[in-house]
């Protein structure tokens, strides 16, 4: 999720709700950008050994 996005998912069964997960009104977890930057390049790297 970033400000720009103008849509998201969400799992099949989860009761999430934008109000409580956007980030104008909601704070960045450092431990979320941490785990999203780590995931974005795992796969990169993966991608590219292949």
């Amino acid at each position: 999720m970033s400000l720009t996005d103008h849509y998201w998912l969400q799992p099949v069964g989860q009761e999430l709700y934008w109000k409580d997960l956007n980030f104008y009104d909601n704070d960045f977890s450092d431990e979320l950008v941490s785990s999203a930057v780590n995931y974005y390049y795992s796969r990169r790297v993966k991608w590219q050994r292949e």
